[in-house]
């Protein structure tokens, strides 16, 4: 396989075709590439602690129990409110992940068949039934490592148990157990997890350009990897070494965006400042066009990479079915998910 022209022909249809642009800020927008901005968790302050010498007892002033008792339906009204706006983000988000997905991999497929793709049949490909198994697939797959994940993970801590004996033996063992069994569940889920990224790149393209459906799609690409390996290995480090340089200068680029939202936002709130003498109105103004100054051109260019990068697992896809193809017609028995070898 030519890696070198893979990766120079991905990147001609990422510069050429701009209609892609628009889906791959898209997938970006719905958190496709891995990354993006997160903000940390936030830090806490403790109150009371180390004020010295104040009085134990409650604050005169302060909330009464009768008071919380009476709020509590608010407040948990409120908390379920969160939680089904945020499930209600999370599957929006999923949704829009693989209609993007497969308007990106259908259109690639379109260029190289045809030299020429556009916005409408971007949309046409995003609305078909591989959109759909391939939502599907995405969620099945998740589901399946939130289950075996924290699985894993807790199976191994299970020797922390023997803390509660007060044995001083059975807790150095046990802490010792847990450790080593913690350090090989992750090892594992590493390696696994490795091996299911290249799983999925390949499975993907078997349900949207193969129009198979959930599990026939991840056999297919469970079987091309046994037999292409090598080529989607090396594909797959290629990848990850191009994206952790991509981050790398996504930090100058970062820095760049939050300058611009600085000035774009910072202008309109002091103005709005010296007109109203409060910072309330300078901040409703100015931070949300500073939040959109930086995550726009952000959320664009790294669409834009997104678009190269699922270019590139697209053509391996194609180069991999034509070697097949060829295979075939030169009478060698083809390798592939319709033709597995039968055993001798």
């Amino acid at each position: 396989m030519d890696f070198t022209k893979i990766l120079k022909r991905s990147l001609a249809i990422t510069l050429r075709y701009r209609a892609l642009w628009l889906f791959g800020f898209l997938l970006a927008l719905a958190g496709g590439g891995g990354r993006g901005f997160n903000p940390g968790g936030g830090s806490s302050s403790s109150g009371g602690v180390g004020s010295g010498g104040g009085p134990s007892g409650p604050y005169v002033g302060g909330p009464q129990w009768s008071d919380i008792s009476r709020a509590w339906p608010i407040i948990l009204a409120i908390l379920i409110a969160v939680l089904v706006f945020i499930a209600l983000l999370i599957i929006t988000l999923s949704i829009l992940q693989a209609l993007a997905r497969t308007a990106i991999i259908g259109m690639v497929d379109e260029i190289e068949k045809t030299e020429q793709t556009s916005v409408r049949s971007g949309f046409r490909i995003l609305w078909s039934r591989q959109g759909l198994r391939l939502f599907l697939m995405e969620l099945l797959t998740t589901i399946a490592w939130i289950i075996v994940a924290p699985t894993m993970i807790i199976t191994a801590l299970l020797p922390l148990v023997l803390i509660a004996t007060g044995n001083v033996v059975l807790i150095v063992a046990g802490v010792l157990a847990a450790v080593i069994l913690f350090l090989v569940a992750i090892a594992i889920l590493t390696v696994a997890g490795i091996a299911f990224s290249m799983l999925m790149e390949i499975a993907r393209r078997e349900c949207v350009l193969g129009d198979k459906g959930v599990l026939e799609s991840l056999r297919g690409g469970i079987i091309t990897l046994r037999y292409y390996l090598a080529d989607v290995g090396v594909i797959w480090l290629l990848m990850t070494g191009i994206s952790l340089g991509w981050s790398i200068l996504l930090i100058p680029a970062g820095i760049a965006f939050v300058i611009l939202g600085l000035f774009i936002g910072g202008l309109p709130a002091l103005v709005a400042f010296a007109l109203s003498r409060s910072w309330i109105p300078a901040a409703v103004i100015g931070a949300p066009l500073f939040l959109i100054a930086i995550i726009v051109p952000f959320t664009f260019v790294e669409g834009v990479f997104l678009v190269f990068q699922s270019s590139v697992w697209t053509l391996t896809y194609r180069e991999i079915r034509a070697r097949e193809i060829a295979a075939t017609h030169d009478g060698s028995p083809p390798v592939s998910p319709e033709a597995e070898p039968g055993p001798a």
